[in-house]
Formats: C-alpha cells, sequence, structure tokens
C-alpha cells in the first residue's frame, strides 16, 4: 500500500484557483504521479474546491473524502474571499472505504476554522484508519486543543492507525514530543523523516509528520523533492 503526504499550497492570491499556476498544471502533474507511482491514497492539504474538481476529473478511479472547513453554502461560494480560503484536507482514494467521517478540530482562540478528515479502508494489511490533519499555523493554544481532540479520537479506535497531515511544527517543539510520547503508549509511532519538508523552514526538519501503528511495517519512507515542485512544501512517500 502506498500513500502520498501533500500539502498542495493554496495559491489564495489567485481568483478561484484551479491548479493553474504559472502557465504550469499543476493538477495533471500531480494526477501523473499518483497514476506512475500507483498511489493508493492522496492525503492532501489546503485544497480548493475547483482544485479538488479538477483533480476528481482526473482520477476517475479515486473517490475523495473530506469536505471544506467553513462548509459549502451561499456565502462561501460568492463571496470571493471566503472562497479563497475555503481549503480541504481531502483524502483521495481508490481502495475500499468502510467508513468516512468529517472532524471539526478546535481553532480558538485562533480564529481560522481547522478541520479533519477520517477514512476507514480494507486492505491486505486489514482495516486500516487513515486521519489526515492540518493544524493551526501559529496559536500554541489551539495546536494543543487540536492534538487532544485528535489522541481523544485515536484512543477509541479499534483498528491500525496511519495519521498524517502538516502538524506546523516540528520536533523541537516540545508540544509535539508530548503528543508523540502519549501516542507511544497507545502502540503508534512516529516515523522518522530528517529532511525537511517546508520548503522555506530554516531547519532540516519536517512540519509534515506520520503516525502509524506499530504492527505496519514500513518498505520506503521517501522526501520527494525533485518530481513535484509547485508547492512550497515536498510531499512524502510512505510504502508498507
Amino acid at each position: 500500500m502506498k500513500l502520498l503526504v501533500f500539502n498542495v499550497q493554496n495559491k489564495y492570491r489567485l481568483e478561484d484557483y484551479n491548479g493553474i499556476y504559472r502557465n504550469k498544471d499543476t493538477v495533471k502533474a500531480l494526477s501523473s504521479f499518483t497514476k506512475e507511482h500507483d498511489i493508493d491514497i492522496l492525503c492532501l492539504q489546503e485544497v480548493v474546491e475547483n482544485y479538488r474538481n479538477r483533480l476528481a476529473e482526473n482520477l476517475k478511479d479515486y473517490k475523495f473524502y473530506g469536505k471544506p472547513r467553513i462548509g459549502n453554502n451561499f456565502f462561501t461560494k460568492h463571496i470571493a474571499k471566503l472562497k479563497k480560503f475555503n481549503e480541504s484536507v481531502n483524502i483521495f482514494t481508490n481502495l475500499k472505504v468502510n467508513f468516512a467521517r468529517n472532524i471539526k478540530l478546535p481553532n480558538l482562540p485562533d480564529f481560522i476554522p481547522r478541520v479533519a478528515t477520517l477514512i476507514t479502508v480494507s486492505t491486505s494489511l486489514g482495516d486500516i484508519t487513515i486521519i489526515n490533519i492540518h493544524l493551526s499555523a501559529y496559536n500554541k493554544i489551539s495546536k494543543r486543543r487540536q492534538l487532544k481532540y485528535i489522541l481523544k479520537i485515536i484512543s477509541n479506535l479499534n483498528t491500525k492507525v496511519i495519521l498524517t497531515g502538516d502538524f506546523n511544527m516540528n520536533v523541537k517543539s516540545s508540544l509535539l514530543n508530548k503528543f508523540i510520547d502519549r501516542l507511544n503508549k497507545i502502540g503508534i509511532n512516529h516515523l522518522k523523516i530528517t529532511e525537511k519538508t517546508f520548503k522555506k523552514s530554516k531547519c532540516n526538519l519536517p512540519i509534515d509528520h506520520i503516525f502509524l501503528s506499530n504492527n505496519l511495517k514500513v518498505i520506503k519512507l521517501e522526501v520527494i523533492k525533485n518530481d513535484i515542485k509547485f508547492s512550497d512544501h515536498y510531499p512524502i512517500l510512505l510504502e508498507l
């Protein structure tokens, strides 16, 4: 089973961003990479509606899950600023999905809503629950509340688990390290990545992370730096 984690970067300065950027079609680039490398699961962050719809058209054998963080209504469809920032954390997969859930994460005191997407899939490795998240960027209190909420959800699961996404912090963060320790106690390990995943980062450490149940064996873990270059993040490829 192959999984790709990727913050595709919402080009919010553009009107109705749909994946076309500087004469390059980023949707087609991601779709081609997905097909060429036989990716089973895409965990994406900062996905806006037009981008998601075009990606779905290009990946017809995949279904997508996850709703926008502000919701779908008249205001988010017709007010330009709301539409630009109405991101989703989508999961695309060609595997059988037994269960799917959209999760609203606590965001206060940060004013920007945050969401997560959860699915349970049937695989040759058994049933696996995948949780894709994008935590608050700057507010430590919001991040702490979000991690606590995610930990509560994971603690009640009875399947193998993969937790991944953009955590907006690296392993120098005491908050992240406490979260790592708590997951370790329930049999979920943090995968060590020794390269940065946010291109502008001043240190060579990732802010995008993967956690998985300790009874899942990693075959390959790689930060992709050469094949997909349109985002301010590097994607991570995991093979189990």
